[in-house]
Protein backbone atom coordinates (compact mmCIF):
# COMPACT_ATOMS: atom_id res chain seq x y z
CA UNK A 1 0.00 0.00 0.00
CA UNK A 2 1.61 3.61 -0.99
CA UNK A 3 0.66 5.52 1.81
CA UNK A 4 1.88 8.58 -0.20
CA UNK A 5 -1.30 7.80 -2.77
CA UNK A 6 -3.66 6.56 -0.76
CA UNK A 7 -3.85 6.76 2.65
CA UNK A 8 -6.87 8.63 3.83
CA UNK A 9 -6.30 12.27 4.59
CA UNK A 10 -8.99 11.70 6.99
CA UNK A 11 -6.99 9.18 9.25
CA UNK A 12 -3.17 11.30 8.93
CA UNK A 13 -1.94 10.86 12.54
CA UNK A 14 -4.58 8.58 14.18
CA UNK A 15 -4.11 4.54 15.11
CA UNK A 16 -6.36 3.88 12.40
CA UNK A 17 -6.26 2.75 8.63
CA UNK A 18 -8.43 1.60 5.52
CA UNK A 19 -9.02 -1.86 4.15
CA UNK A 20 -11.46 -1.95 1.34
CA UNK A 21 -11.20 -5.79 -0.32
CA UNK A 22 -14.17 -4.82 -2.92
CA UNK A 23 -13.44 -3.28 -6.38
CA UNK A 24 -16.37 -0.77 -7.58
CA UNK A 25 -18.93 0.85 -6.46
CA UNK A 26 -21.03 -0.55 -3.10
CA UNK A 27 -24.88 -1.62 -4.25
CA UNK A 28 -26.47 -0.28 -1.28
CA UNK A 29 -26.14 2.93 -2.59
CA UNK A 30 -26.88 5.01 0.97
CA UNK A 31 -28.41 8.61 0.40
CA UNK A 32 -25.59 10.73 -0.57
CA UNK A 33 -22.74 8.27 -0.20
CA UNK A 34 -19.50 10.06 -0.82
CA UNK A 35 -18.12 7.00 -1.39
CA UNK A 36 -20.63 5.84 -4.88
CA UNK A 37 -20.22 9.74 -5.40
CA UNK A 38 -16.76 10.33 -7.04
CA UNK A 39 -15.98 11.92 -4.08
CA UNK A 40 -13.90 8.91 -1.78
CA UNK A 41 -10.09 9.28 -1.71
CA UNK A 42 -8.71 7.11 -4.04
CA UNK A 43 -10.41 4.75 -7.21
CA UNK A 44 -12.53 2.26 -5.95
CA UNK A 45 -10.01 -0.18 -6.21
CA UNK A 46 -8.98 -3.14 -3.40
CA UNK A 47 -7.12 -1.31 -0.63
CA UNK A 48 -5.20 -3.65 1.65
CA UNK A 49 -2.69 -3.25 3.41
CA UNK A 50 0.09 -5.14 3.95
CA UNK A 51 0.44 -7.11 7.61
CA UNK A 52 3.76 -5.14 7.90
CA UNK A 53 1.87 -2.13 7.93
CA UNK A 54 -1.09 -3.01 9.75
CA UNK A 55 1.23 -3.42 12.98
CA UNK A 56 0.31 -1.13 15.52
CA UNK A 57 -2.66 -0.22 13.96
CA UNK A 58 -6.67 -0.62 14.27
CA UNK A 59 -7.95 -1.86 10.62
CA UNK A 60 -11.22 0.19 9.74
CA UNK A 61 -13.02 -2.43 7.15
CA UNK A 62 -14.53 -0.50 4.46
CA UNK A 63 -14.71 3.28 5.30
CA UNK A 64 -16.43 2.87 1.59
CA UNK A 65 -18.09 -0.18 0.48
CA UNK A 66 -20.05 -2.97 2.82
CA UNK A 67 -18.86 -5.36 4.56
CA UNK A 68 -21.62 -7.61 4.61
CA UNK A 69 -21.00 -7.47 0.42
CA UNK A 70 -19.13 -10.01 -0.84
CA UNK A 71 -18.36 -11.23 3.00
CA UNK A 72 -15.98 -14.25 2.21
CA UNK A 73 -13.68 -12.17 -0.23
CA UNK A 74 -13.83 -9.39 3.08
CA UNK A 75 -13.06 -12.14 5.65
CA UNK A 76 -10.34 -14.16 3.78
CA UNK A 77 -8.84 -10.55 3.22
CA UNK A 78 -9.19 -9.44 6.74
CA UNK A 79 -8.30 -12.01 9.01
CA UNK A 80 -4.62 -12.22 9.14
CA UNK A 81 -5.28 -8.25 10.90
CA UNK A 82 -4.55 -8.48 14.73
CA UNK A 83 -6.77 -5.50 15.47
CA UNK A 84 -9.43 -4.47 12.97
CA UNK A 85 -13.36 -3.39 12.76
CA UNK A 86 -16.09 -3.88 10.30
CA UNK A 87 -18.24 -1.22 8.87
CA UNK A 88 -21.99 -1.98 7.47
CA UNK A 89 -25.17 -0.55 7.17
CA UNK A 90 -26.98 -3.97 6.36
CA UNK A 91 -28.53 -5.18 10.21
CA UNK A 92 -26.40 -8.60 9.92
CA UNK A 93 -23.77 -8.91 12.78
CA UNK A 94 -21.38 -12.11 11.79
CA UNK A 95 -17.89 -10.76 11.84
CA UNK A 96 -16.85 -11.98 15.28
CA UNK A 97 -14.91 -8.67 15.64
CA UNK A 98 -16.18 -5.06 16.58
CA UNK A 99 -18.33 -3.71 14.43
CA UNK A 100 -20.00 -0.09 13.67
CA UNK A 101 -23.75 -0.45 12.21
CA UNK A 102 -25.23 2.77 10.25
CA UNK A 103 -28.56 2.39 11.34
CA UNK A 104 -29.90 4.80 8.80
CA UNK A 105 -28.51 4.80 5.64
CA UNK A 106 -30.82 4.32 2.93
CA UNK A 107 -33.87 6.09 4.26
CA UNK A 108 -31.94 8.17 6.54
CA UNK A 109 -34.64 10.77 7.01
CA UNK A 110 -37.35 8.09 7.73
CA UNK A 111 -36.63 4.95 9.37
CA UNK A 112 -33.56 2.99 11.32
CA UNK A 113 -32.39 -0.58 12.13
CA UNK A 114 -34.45 -1.32 15.52
CA UNK A 115 -32.67 -3.54 18.03
CA UNK A 116 -35.04 -6.49 17.55
CA UNK A 117 -34.12 -6.03 13.44
CA UNK A 118 -30.87 -7.39 13.76
CA UNK A 119 -29.72 -10.59 13.00
CA UNK A 120 -26.82 -12.02 15.06
CA UNK A 121 -24.80 -11.09 18.49
CA UNK A 122 -25.26 -7.28 19.62
CA UNK A 123 -22.46 -7.84 21.81
CA UNK A 124 -19.85 -7.36 18.73
CA UNK A 125 -21.07 -3.56 18.35
CA UNK A 126 -18.57 -1.00 18.97
CA UNK A 127 -21.36 1.02 18.22
CA UNK A 128 -24.24 1.83 15.99
CA UNK A 129 -24.12 5.43 14.12
CA UNK A 130 -26.88 7.63 12.86
CA UNK A 131 -26.24 10.27 10.02
CA UNK A 132 -27.96 13.12 11.79
CA UNK A 133 -29.10 16.39 10.14
CA UNK A 134 -31.67 19.51 11.42
CA UNK A 135 -34.92 17.59 10.74
CA UNK A 136 -34.67 14.31 11.54
CA UNK A 137 -34.30 14.80 15.25
CA UNK A 138 -37.21 12.99 16.14
CA UNK A 139 -36.06 10.07 13.97
CA UNK A 140 -32.84 10.31 16.24
CA UNK A 141 -34.47 10.59 19.58
CA UNK A 142 -36.41 7.11 18.78
CA UNK A 143 -32.96 5.62 17.71
CA UNK A 144 -31.34 6.85 20.94
CA UNK A 145 -33.50 5.38 23.01
CA UNK A 146 -33.67 2.41 21.40
CA UNK A 147 -30.42 1.61 21.34
CA UNK A 148 -28.62 3.79 24.33
CA UNK A 149 -31.64 1.97 26.46
CA UNK A 150 -29.80 -0.92 25.83
CA UNK A 151 -26.38 0.14 26.56
CA UNK A 152 -24.82 1.00 22.97
CA UNK A 153 -22.94 3.34 22.01
CA UNK A 154 -23.93 5.92 19.58
CA UNK A 155 -22.37 7.61 17.30
CA UNK A 156 -23.80 11.00 15.60
CA UNK A 157 -22.41 11.67 12.07
CA UNK A 158 -23.79 14.70 11.05
CA UNK A 159 -24.83 14.86 7.03
CA UNK A 160 -23.32 16.88 4.17
CA UNK A 161 -24.99 17.09 1.15
CA UNK A 162 -23.78 17.86 -2.06
CA UNK A 163 -26.36 17.25 -5.31
CA UNK A 164 -29.67 17.62 -3.00
CA UNK A 165 -31.25 20.67 -1.66
CA UNK A 166 -31.39 20.51 2.32
CA UNK A 167 -34.80 20.86 4.08
CA UNK A 168 -33.13 23.67 6.51
CA UNK A 169 -31.28 25.89 4.62
CA UNK A 170 -30.38 28.87 7.15
CA UNK A 171 -28.71 25.63 9.62
CA UNK A 172 -26.03 24.61 6.42
CA UNK A 173 -23.63 26.64 4.74
CA UNK A 174 -20.88 25.35 1.16
CA UNK A 175 -17.91 24.71 2.49
CA UNK A 176 -14.98 22.27 1.95
CA UNK A 177 -14.54 19.18 3.79
CA UNK A 178 -11.54 16.97 4.40
CA UNK A 179 -11.27 17.37 0.33
CA UNK A 180 -14.90 18.00 -1.33
CA UNK A 181 -17.16 20.67 -0.60
CA UNK A 182 -20.84 20.33 1.02
CA UNK A 183 -23.78 22.02 2.18
CA UNK A 184 -22.33 21.41 5.82
CA UNK A 185 -24.01 21.95 8.97
CA UNK A 186 -23.56 25.45 10.58
CA UNK A 187 -21.26 25.26 14.02
CA UNK A 188 -24.60 26.67 15.92
CA UNK A 189 -26.72 24.32 14.39
CA UNK A 190 -24.24 21.61 15.66
CA UNK A 191 -23.96 22.43 18.76
CA UNK A 192 -27.65 22.60 19.15
CA UNK A 193 -27.92 18.84 17.99
CA UNK A 194 -25.02 18.10 20.90
CA UNK A 195 -26.24 20.17 23.47
CA UNK A 196 -29.63 17.83 23.03
CA UNK A 197 -27.83 14.85 23.78
CA UNK A 198 -25.60 16.34 26.47
CA UNK A 199 -27.11 14.16 29.22
CA UNK A 200 -26.47 10.95 27.68
CA UNK A 201 -22.81 9.47 28.61
CA UNK A 202 -23.52 6.74 25.23
CA UNK A 203 -23.90 9.58 22.61
CA UNK A 204 -20.82 11.05 20.87
CA UNK A 205 -20.62 12.94 17.78
CA UNK A 206 -18.03 11.92 15.21
CA UNK A 207 -15.19 14.48 15.58
CA UNK A 208 -14.12 16.70 18.17
CA UNK A 209 -16.98 18.89 19.35
CA UNK A 210 -14.98 21.33 20.92
CA UNK A 211 -12.47 22.34 17.96
CA UNK A 212 -15.29 21.07 15.40
CA UNK A 213 -12.85 19.21 13.63
CA UNK A 214 -13.63 15.78 11.94
CA UNK A 215 -10.34 14.62 11.67
CA UNK A 216 -9.56 11.27 13.10
CA UNK A 217 -6.51 12.33 15.27
CA UNK A 218 -8.82 15.20 17.06
CA UNK A 219 -11.81 12.73 18.12
CA UNK A 220 -10.38 9.06 18.13
CA UNK A 221 -13.55 7.89 19.79
CA UNK A 222 -13.38 5.04 17.65
CA UNK A 223 -9.92 4.49 18.91
CA UNK A 224 -11.72 3.99 22.34
CA UNK A 225 -14.98 2.68 21.77
CA UNK A 226 -12.68 -0.33 19.94
CA UNK A 227 -10.72 -1.46 22.98
CA UNK A 228 -13.66 -1.07 24.53
CA UNK A 229 -15.73 -3.39 22.77
CA UNK A 230 -12.78 -6.10 22.13
CA UNK A 231 -12.51 -6.27 25.97
CA UNK A 232 -15.89 -6.56 26.19
CA UNK A 233 -16.08 -9.53 23.51
CA UNK A 234 -12.83 -11.23 25.31
CA UNK A 235 -14.11 -11.15 28.52
CA UNK A 236 -17.80 -12.88 27.18
CA UNK A 237 -15.92 -16.03 25.94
Amino acid sequence: MSKEVQQNPKLADSNIIDCIPQRGPCSLNCSQCYYNSGRFYRPLEPLIPSLEEAKGKIIRVNSGHDSNLQFELVMETTRGYLDRFYNTALPLLRFNAPTVLTINGRDTDFTFHHPNQVEGNLKELMFVRFRVNTWNLKLCDEAVRSWCGLGVPFVLTDMRYYNEAVKSPGDYQWKKHILNSYHCLKSEALDCILKRYADNSLVFWCGNPFSKSTYCSECRICEILYWRAKQRMESSK
